[in-house]
């Protein structure tokens, strides 16, 4: 009797089980691999090709100027070690920016084409698989002469396949100190720095500047593009080794993500393709405060910290396939060490770069590893920076090339950057380095079975990109691009001015109080100063220096567009330029007594007094005229890249700025920050009138600046990164204003279609489709996804609020749907704190339903509110609960629990023990032992399936749930299960009364 009902119970409990959860658990699983693109082409190239083929696909290497010549170091590395790619920069002389004839473009474009004239027509001879001496000899062994019959000729072996290089080149514009292709180029278009594009909101723009750089870099004969960069400046750090500067689209991770996708899309367009895109710097540099050039970081991050912010923006880049047009073609992976990394504070992994056990847990995410599965390439940040050279001796004293090259390959790596391979610069030390890693490789091919399917896995990925970048023909034509064409591409300037135009941004004071501070714009009569950072930049070491921003670049630009010859607010007699080393001058002489003279020359107009000082024996010309042309200034125009203490003229601006207060009292003091906008602080920004976010130095820019200054335009640029000093703060900014009036809707939310009012035949226990949005935030962009949005519930008659689970925005759209649960009168709004007013939907549900939305009142009148009005009624069946999925968005009153299983268990068995004594009494009506077992039993199952019944929320048990809301389903199954089996002890004992009747 006892085993049965042990049985029983083991039995009840489950079938009860499966209702802990309303909604059924996903187990995340991995994702099937599909076939790489040109598979069958991919497999077969590898068959036929050498140890030294395959092996020399990994490497991917920077070399000295632009001489390809056949006895040339670059050649043997092309012909001889079979190098995958080369990496051209204007530092190692493969291009000059100043030279014009042939223009960069074009010498890019020759460069290019010679090199892939190597890499096509190298030795074609199949490849021993011997090793011995440097490199592998790649023809077949002769067989030593012996006097027995010779056997009959073999085939010759087929030839080897013929295998382009990648050439690629950096992305970075305005980058510091210098960008590849700098602003002294005058043949291509100088685009908006990422950080100019954040500052438009505009997705569209970067997709633009993505359109262009495609175009003109593809025509160059360039196929990959390191860039752009993802890394997300969440919190600046302003004068650090670690400052990104303008190389970034931001600081919301969600926009940078936006902005990132739309670069890639355009680059994939205008190239045609063509161009493989690196993302870098995976997994993301915001969160440091060094130069990863020089030294590694390391920071204190969990990998779920990391994947709410710095690998945000790459997921947004590693969706779908990896044709898509949005997705990128591969990942740069950073020198960057985490502490904390798997949970625990006190270990700090390696860098990422050569730690297999990071880079893998990266890898292996369900964002990343379906990109991974699919074909996506990873390559290493250069291997012979000055921070990997430190990891591995931090004397500087070795540099351990194969080891280093080993590590970074076994960690993950595809492709090797051999870029300054040595401790030293020197040439002859990096190409021997090269050398000898790429023979280590080839050894360790053929000797390590595991290490050669290693390789073999990098090189299907490696050759299903070259092919896909030339669409699956590999042949010269197909290669090679018009080097003539390169100099002659139409500039996109229009483009780019209106991009700039967009960006600009006025960060301090407010737009509402620009007009207090600036009524006027300047005018002839006015006296301009314009001081600009003048510090020197060099493309190479050979190379001639020069100015980030000319002296007279922003002088020259105000005379062309305001000058005698146009609208003449400019006077040229009144207008003077200045650097900020001219400023360390002015310092010294403010603070000097200077006995001044009267002067008909110098700055002033003629026939007008002067106050400039006279020039002692001691003093130089300098001074005096940057101390003359400020104090007799109006307007003080100051043109800044950052401050950064190790460039001296810099911290001479701050100087000026906190030292000269009494002389720019009266002044109009007005800073274009060329740069990021948080390098002033908050004293700083208190000394000047106007503050201005540029975000580039290039003449598009600073014209842009200067037509918002003579108020041509209102700037609607935003900062993309927070500035502390003006308690700008994205977290704010992104999130929804509060002062709007939340839209929300019902139907078909996929579809959204309007109809003729007319009543919906809906019934109770009916699923109803709401959305609320778009939802806009304070900068008037929709609100980045993930926003949360709660939508509530309300029975205006009993005065109750229902909320249910939070749901995520997405497109600034938040959409959920909910259970019609009994007739009656339901009110329904939606929140995104701190927005919290929204339309309200009212349904009322009977025979027919009828469903009103309204606009609310936000601000209360003297009259009395019109009559609500019916804004939206839809007439679109909706689908009843059971043909619905569940969903973590359509909460209900009743949830399932730990706690609540546990109490419906202790209950239930009160109540079945109760009735197993209760029905003792019957037992001389005929029942007996096993009979009231097996009724306690009975009412211990009919207890469970009220509680699946409450807990899943199906019909007929709302109306408990509304009444026990505070008890949830626990409290209702028990109540019920109790009022059940009273109901049966009292059917027993009318059927026992009944029995002793019949009996007497």
């Amino acid at each position: 009797m006892m085993h049965r009902f042990v049985r029983c119970l083991f039995v009840a409990l489950l079938a009860v089980l499966p209702t802990l959860a309303p909604a059924p658990l996903l187990v995340a699983q991995a994702p099937t691999p599909v076939p790489l693109p040109f598979a069958e082409r991919v497999k077969a190239m590898i068959a036929g090709m050498s140890v030294q083929q395959r092996v020399g696909q990994l490497f991917l290497v920077s070399f000295p100027g632009n001489n390809v010549a056949p006895d040339t170091d670059i050649a043997d590395l092309i012909t001889n070690y079979h190098i995958g790619g080369v990496l051209l920069r204007a530092a190692n002389g493969n291009f000059n920016n100043a030279q014009t004839d042939p223009s960069p473009p074009q010498q890019v474009a020759q460069l290019a084409n010679a090199l892939q004239t190597l890499a096509l027509t190298r030795p074609t001879a199949s490849a021993s698989l011997n090793i011995g001496a440097s490199p592998i000899p790649e023809t077949p062994e002769v067989a030593p002469a012996t006097n027995a019959t010779p056997e009959p000729t073999e085939t010759p072996p087929p030839p080897l396949p013929a295998i382009p290089l990648f050439i690629a080149l950096s992305s970075d514009v305005d980058a510091r100190p210098r960008a590849e292709l700098s602003e002294v180029t005058q043949n291509v278009t100088l685009l908006p720095s990422q950080m100019a594009n954040g500052a438009t909101w505009k997705p569209d723009n970067a997709r633009i500047s993505g359109e262009i750089f495609g175009r003109e870099f593809a025509q160059m004969g360039v196929n990959v593009l390191f860039g752009p960069m993802l890394d997300v400046v969440d919190a600046p750090k302003p004068n650090t080794p670690g400052d990104l500067g303008v190389s970034v689209f931001g600081g919301d991770p969600f926009w940078v993500g936006r902005m990132g996708a739309a670069f890639v899309t355009g680059v994939h367009r205008g190239s045609e393709n063509r161009i493989a895109i690196i993302a870098k710097n995976f997994p993301g540099l915001g969160s440091s405060d060094r130069d990863v050039r020089e030294e590694m970081p390391t920071v204190q991050k969990s990998l779920e910290q990391l994947k709410q912010i710095e690998l945000a923006p790459f997921f947004a880049v590693m969706r779908g396939n990896i044709y898509d047009e949005s997705t990128v073609d591969g990942l740069m992976v950073s020198h960057i060490r985490y502490r904390g990394f798997q949970g625990n504070i006190r270990a700090s992994t390696r860098p990422v770069s050569l730690d297999p056990q990071a880079y893998q847990a990266l890898m292996t995410l369900p964002e990343t590893a379906e990109w991974r599965n699919n074909g996506g390439i990873t390559f290493s940040d250069s291997l012979g920076a000055r921070s990997v050279r430190r990891f591995y001796d931090p004397m500087e004293a070795s540099f351990n090339a194969r080891r280093i090259a080993q590590e970074a390959f076994v960690a993950g790596n595809d492709v090797l950057l051999l870029d300054t391979f040595g401790l030293t610069k020197e040439w002859p030390e990096q190409l021997a380095n090269i050398k000898d890693a790429i023979r280590f490789f080839q050894t360790r091919y053929v000797e390590d079975p595991n290490f050669a399917t290693r390789v073999d896995e990098s090189l299907q990925r490696i050759l299903s990109l070259k092919l896909r970048l030339n669409k699956g023909n590999i042949n010269m034509a197909n290669l090679l691009v018009d080097d003539t064409a390169a100099d002659q591409m139409p500039l996109q300037t229009s483009i780019i001015t209106n991009i700039a135009k967009q960006s600009i941004t006025l960060l301090a004071p407010s737009q509402r109080d620009l007009p207090a501070v600036l009524p006027n714009a300047p005018t002839k009569d006015d006296t301009i100063t314009f001081i600009t950072d003048d510090r020197q930049l060099r493309d190479c070491p050979s190379c001639e220096p020069y100015p980030a921003v000319p002296k007279t670049a922003m002088e020259e630009l105000a005379l062309n567009l305001y000058g005698p010859r146009t609208t003449g607010q400019v006077d040229p007699a009144r207008v003077s330029s200045f650097t900020f080393s001219d400023l360390i001058d002015y310092n010294v002489q403010a603070s000097a007594t200077i006995t001044s003279t009267p002067d008909a020359g110098g700055l002033n107009t003629p026939g007008t007094p002067s106050t400039t000082p006279e020039i002692t024996a001691t003093q130089s010309a300098g001074p005096l005229r940057i101390q003359s042309a400020i104090e007799r200034s109006t307007w003080i125009v100051i043109a800044m890249i950052d401050t950064n203490p190790a460039i001296t003229p810099t911290q001479a601006l701050r100087t000026f700025l906190s030292q000269s207060a009494d002389t720019l009292k009266d002044k109009r003091v007005i800073v274009f920050a060329l740069g990021a906008p948080y390098h002033l602080d908050a004293t700083e920004v208190s000394k000047v009138t106007a503050y201005f976010g540029v975000y580039s130095r290039q003449p598009a820019f600073l014209e842009a600046a200067l037509r918002a200054l003579f108020g041509e335009y209102v700037p609607t640029g935003k900062s993309p990164v927070s500035v502390p000093a003006l308690n700008y703060s994205l977290i704010n900014v992104t999130a929804p204003d509060p002062t709007q009036v939340i839209p929300l809707t019902t139907g078909d939310t996929l579809t959204d279609t309007q109809s003729t009012p007319e009543p919906l035949l809906l019934k109770t226990g009916d699923r109803l489709k709401l959305r609320a949005g778009p939802i806009i935030d304070l900068n008037g962009n929709l609100v980045p996804d993930g926003t949360v949005v709660q939508f509530i519930l309300s029975y205006p008659a009993e005065r109750v609020e229902q909320r249910q689970q939070p749901v995520n925005t997405r497109d600034g759209i938040a959409e959920t749907t909910i259970a019609l649960e009994r007739e009656g009168k339901l009110e329904i709004r939606a929140e995104a704190d701190p927005a919290l007013t929204s339309f309200v939907v009212r349904v009322d549900t009977g025979n027919t339903t009828q469903i009103e939305t309204i606009k609310p009142t936000l601000a209360p009148t003297e009259t009395p509110a019109p009559a609500p009005t019916v804004a939206v009624v839809r007439p679109t069946t909706v689908a009843p609960i059971a043909s619905l999925p569940a969903n973590g968005a359509n909460a209900s009153p009743a949830r399932a629990s730990i706690t609540g299983f546990l109490l419906t268990a202790i209950g239930l068995l009160l109540i079945s023990f109760s009735v197993f004594i209760f029905t003792a009494r019957e037992h001389q009506a005929g029942l007996s032992m096993s009979a009231r077992l097996r009724i306690a039993v009975c009412v211990w199952m009919l207890g469970w399936l009220i509680y699946a019944m409450v807990a899943l929320g199906l019909p007929g048990m709302r109306w408990v749930t509304n009444l026990l809301g505070w008890a949830g389903s626990a409290m209702s199954a028990i109540l019920l299960t109790a009022v059940a089996a009273a109901l049966l002890i009292a059917g027993i004992r009318i059927w026992r009364k009944s029995h002793e009747n019949s009996a007497t």
